[in-house]
Formats: C-alpha cells, structure tokens, sequence
C-alpha cells in the first residue's frame, strides 16, 4: 500500500491524486484549481467523492485513493487503490457508451444515464486497480 497524502495535490505528472481511505476522520478540500477547474474533494473510509466544477467526478464507495486521475471529452482514466470491492460513479457526458477496462482488461460497455452518469464496481481488496473509460462516438 501507498503511503498518505494529502487530500488533494497536483501529482509530478501534472495529474491529479485525490483521497484517503484510512482516515476515519471526515477530510475535505474546497477549490482546488487545476487544468481550467475548480475540484472539490471530501474523503474518508467509507466515501471518497470528487467534484470538478460543481458536478460530479467520481465517487467510491467505500473511500480509496486516487492517483494519475485524468478527465477528458475522451473519457478518464485514474488508478485506484482501497481495501475492498469497491463501487465507483463516475460523471461523464449525458446519454454516451464507453468501454470500460480494468487492469487493461476490456469489462464492457458503460452507458451514462441522462445526467452523465455511470457505475462499477473493481476489488481493491489487496492490489491498485488501473482504470481507464473510453469514449465510443
């Protein structure tokens, strides 16, 4: 496992890492700027949820941290690292598919709701998890 960090930083890849699953205590971070937005995070074990702009990012349930997250009109891509199966929403666009892959593994299709919305669930009970969320025009 990875050592702590703070709850949000701007990583030396010029990504961002977000989170902190061991806490038990309630953290936040309000308008943190990076890349043209405004990112709100609030975390601790049992939630972790990022906002860019007011909306939703991506949330996880129970927490985990976030390194290498990246968002884009192309989709995201993060690596995860908790201590359970752990049940992810992310915020994209309305109405889209995307493919979803976990550790490069292709897991199918993802279909945002009218609000841009989409759910999965990956085990980070003893390992990080790579994610990536492709954008299918």
């Amino acid at each position: 496992m990875s050592t702590t960090m703070t709850v949000i930083n701007e990583e030396a890849n010029g990504t961002l890492g977000f989170g902190d699953f061991k806490s038990r205590d309630k953290l936040k971070a309000d308008g943190f700027e990076h890349g043209g937005h405004i990112y709100n995070v609030k975390t601790y074990c049992a939630v972790t949820r990022l906002e860019r702009d007011d909306a939703l990012a991506l949330e996880s349930v129970p927490g985990c941290m976030v390194s290498n997250f990246v968002s884009d009109e192309k989709g995201l891509c993060f690596t995860a690292e908790g201590f359970a199966d752990t049940h992810f929403t992310v915020g994209l666009e309305p109405s889209s598919t995307y493919e979803l892959l976990v550790d490069g593994k292709p897991l199918g299709l993802a279909k945002t709701n009218i609000a841009g919305k989409t759910s999965f669930t990956a085990d980070l009970t003893d390992d990080r998890r790579d994610v990536e969320i492709r954008y299918i025009p």
